[in-house]
């Protein structure tokens, strides 16, 4: 699981620097950086925070953050089936 890697994803996807993000959900440039970079893992307010602040809903933040690693090998059928289109739907809407 890359929490890091979502958020990144999002906040760049809206437009914002790690030192935006970081002021509107009250942490430094550092602490996102170290959060994005997996050094950090967010408590459940900051990621609270985050979304409201990227104004996409948690479950989508997670729905990023999972990778097929995550997945048994045995049920990476429902993941590609399920999650990528999720995925894909979502990012088609973040660019019109």
């Amino acid at each position: 699981m890359d929490l890091g890697k979502a958020i990144k994803t999002m906040r760049v996807s809206k437009g914002l620097t790690q030192r935006q993000l970081g002021k509107a959900i009250g942490c430094s440039e550092t602490n996102m950086l170290f959060m994005e970079t997996g050094r950090t893992f967010p408590r459940k307010s900051k990621i609270d925070a985050i979304c409201k602040v990227l104004e996409i809903p948690m479950s989508y933040l997670l729905m990023f953050s999972i990778t097929p690693d995550d997945i048994p090998e045995d049920k990476q059928s429902l993941y590609t089936s399920i999650v990528e289109p999720m995925r894909n739907e979502f990012i088609r809407e973040l660019l019109r």
